[in-house]
């Protein structure tokens, strides 16, 4: 007995020993992050000493770090990490600072439950709403167009703010008993009160409303097609450091007139206030920053951890202004374009600035002429242009590289782009389209002449995953997820 228990002990060792080597061997790919080339245009020698460096998770439980050279073919060596338990690790998380919407009071619920905090909050738009939704019957839609008069006398300057440690909603203020949450219910009302801009006289806007057969709110809709009418949609900017937060915003009107500012308590401009992870934003110490022309067109506020980069345009030409954070006033003025922009995303990196811009015309056909990237250097006296060049060729724009990120490096002549390529999937649950950072990115290459090559990459991390439509477990990128540099 005593021979055969041995004996059986010894096969089940050999056995798992057998296994576990197998096991070994069947999973040694799993270190291997692969990427694909779907498309590319321009010459390979354009890639010469790039490298990639991407980030990506699957269902917090299976990490990879991968690094990519860049040529025709590519070489990429990774790391890998298994949890059996989710792991949700530190990284950089993207936040937006202050933004601004005079509509979320509308897009807030309309219901019994919530109508008393309405009513303490917005008492004048509170019984307005109230009236239109007594006017809905169940299970019906019902359009409505509105004088936004009749609503509020001054836009709310409702915001949603995401800062490190902090975060605020002001649709939030409906839902929720101000008592639990008095930090933030004072920081969004004393916002209200320091920026006053009274509404247009007749600003409309187009608000349907809904029930469900049992009477409850079936949904809001606002918008649609309300062109026609003269509106303030509020477009606001803010950048932030350790300590401050930077806040400005567009003080023109859909049709191009100026709105009243006679209100502001402190001027027109940039605004600054004190600011800490563990405290928030101290709206008691807002104060005018700069002063600003309102007749300039605001299109873009950051900063680098010493300056500020405002972006706008003045009669039909298009600057930035670098404003030193310590002295608080303009340092350099830079020209980019005689034409007038349509958005400007400015990326300052550490002795680089990154500007994309399109200077299409909303209500004309879209040209990708028109859509430019320039570089900034960094020099002893300021920043110089190095250039501005198209962003796309023909054969650039069908490749269909859209990004919500993007990472950068110049060398003095080549600027690399790269950035996670966003994908649309539909979700079996309720057939909805949904867009997704995947694994894949893309990347381009410019100089002085133009752009020199761009190319798409789809990584081996996804592959299946977007064809079964499962959205739970998408290899996902982390933010900042990519970074590339010219070695």
């Amino acid at each position: 007995m005593k021979r055969i228990l041995i004996i059986s002990i010894s096969l089940v060792l050999i056995l798992t020993s057998v296994f576990g080597f197998a096991a070994i061997d069947i999973y040694k790919e799993r270190d291997k992050v692969n990427y694909t080339e779907l498309a590319h245009w321009g010459d390979y020698s354009a890639l010469d000493n790039v490298k990639v460096q991407s980030y990506d998770a699957l269902n917090n439980r299976i990490f990879w770090q991968s690094e990519t050279s860049m040529g025709k073919e590519t070489k990429t060596t990774s790391k890998y990490k298994f949890h059996y338990k989710n792991k949700y690790e530190e990284r950089p998380f993207y936040h937006d600072g202050i933004r601004t919407d005079a509509r979320l009071i509308l897009q807030s619920g309309i219901n019994d439950d919530n109508m008393e905090n309405l009513e303490n909050i917005y008492p004048k738009g509170a019984g307005y709403l109230r009236s239109l939704w007594e006017q809905v019957k169940n299970g019906e839609k019902k359009t409505f167009y509105i004088k936004l008069k009749d609503v509020m006398d001054f836009y709310p300057f409702g915001n949603a703010s995401s800062l490190p440690g902090y975060s605020s909603f002001e649709h939030s203020l409906i839902f929720r008993d101000p008592k639990d949450f008095s930090n933030e219910y004072d920081f969004i009302m004393r916002f209200q009160e320091e920026f006053k801009i009274p509404v247009l006289e007749d600003e409309t806007i187009k608000y349907t409303l809904s029930r469900h057969e049992d009477g409850s709110e079936g949904g809001i809709g606002i918008g649609g097609d309300n062109d026609n009418f003269e509106s303030f949609p509020i477009n606001s900017f803010s950048s932030f450091t350790e300590n401050d937060i930077f806040f400005a915003f567009d003080a023109h009107t859909t049709k191009g007139n100026l709105v009243d500012l006679s209100y502001l308590k402190h001027g027109y401009g940039i605004y600054r206030m004190p600011y800490t992870e563990a405290e928030g934003p101290d709206i008691s110490k807002l104060e005018l920053f700069i002063p600003l022309d309102p007749e300039n067109v605001i299109y873009h506020l950051t900063n680098d951890g010493k300056n500020l980069f405002l972006s706008y345009v003045k009669d039909e030409n298009t600057y930035i202004d670098v404003i030193s954070m310590e002295k608080a006033e303009v340092v350099q003025k830079i020209k980019l374009s005689d034409k007038k922009l349509n958005w400007i995303a400015v990326e300052p990196q550490d002795d680089f600035v990154v500007c994309d811009m399109d200077f299409n015309s909303p209500s004309d056909e879209w040209n990708s002429n028109l859509n430019k990237i320039g570089v900034l250097s960094k020099k002893e006296d300021g920043y110089e242009v190095e250039f501005i060049v198209d962003r796309f060729t023909p054969e650039i724009q069908k490749m269909y590289m859209w990004h919500s990120t993007a990472c950068y490096d110049f060398d003095g002549e080549r600027l690399i782009l790269a950035g996670n390529i966003r994908e649309n999937y539909l979700r079996p649950d309720n057939e909805l389209y949904e867009t997704y950072d995947s694994a894949d990115f893309g990347i381009c290459v410019y100089d002085k002449s133009g752009p020199l090559f761009a190319g798409k990459y789809k990584s081996s991390l996804t592959t299946g995953f977007a064809e079964e439509n499962d959205y739970k477990y998408q290899v996902h990128r982390f933010y900042p997820n990519l970074s590339v540099k010219i070695e």
